[in-house]
């Protein structure tokens, strides 16, 4: 049997490679996870004091993963899905193996970080999109307005001016979707005539603003890692 509860006690009791019990680690956590496993044909052969220990370990390697990682889905949650998975029907043949239980709490946090990182990015999205759309509408609404062909090359560094107005052709497409002005704003407006080959002339003040965003989406992607 891989990584039985009786092994895994014993490197509970000399001191395991976990180091110091994270308080993230409570005595109902403890409990109630022995106690699950306790329930499990294939495990109900250990004594207490052995499924115990074996949940500590478990329990204190999710608990340093989500502290050193910053998360913040709670180790009461891991533990109670991870639990749950591995007392599945179809999961039969691993329920011997308390580090199948271990890897699926790791698992779990893996996702628990997917989600987390989505939801922060909507929350940082929603929120520059309610600062940063007034600023946007009032640029679109101010003066001194450019042609489109010099625009484009201003704004995407392009010396061909064909070139450069596709660019900025689907950047402004880009910028509705990311941005979603209001319905009839002037900024809508303006990126609405970009997107389908108009032309429209902008005002200096917004072709500042959307040069900036452009070099800013430019040095993102540059930055980001090719999957």
């Amino acid at each position: 049997m891989e990584h039985s509860a009786k092994e895994r006690g014993e490197r509970h009791r000399n001191g395991g490679s976990e180091g110091l019990i994270s308080r993230l680690v409570t005595v109902d956590l403890v409990l109630t996870m022995s106690q699950r496993l306790h329930l499990l044909a294939e495990l109900n052969e250990f004594d207490s004091r052995t499924l115990n220990e074996v949940s500590i370990q478990v329990l204190n390697r999710w608990a340093k993963r989500i502290e050193t990682e910053g998360l913040s889905v709670s180790l009461d949650s891991i533990a109670e899905n991870a639990l749950l998975s591995f007392s599945l029907p179809d999961n039969a043949d691993q329920l011997a193996n308390i580090g199948e239980l271990a890897n699926i709490g790791d698992r779990l946090i893996d996702s628990a970080a997917q989600i987390e990182s989505l939801l922060c990015t909507e929350r940082m999205t929603q929120s520059l999109r309610t600062m940063v759309l007034p600023e946007l509408e009032n640029a679109a609404n101010s003066g001194n307005p450019r042609p489109w062909g010099e625009t484009a090359k201003e704004i995407t560094g392009l010396a061909n001016g064909t070139h450069a107005a596709r660019k900025l052709q689907r950047f402004c497409g880009q910028l509705l979707i990311w941005d979603n002005p209001p319905q009839g704003s002037a900024y809508r407006k303006l990126l609405s005539d970009g997107a389908d080959c108009k032309a429209p002339a902008l005002p200096e003040r917004l072709r500042a603003k959307l040069k900036e965003r452009f070099l800013r989406e430019k040095k993102f992607l540059r930055s980001s890692p090719r999957k």
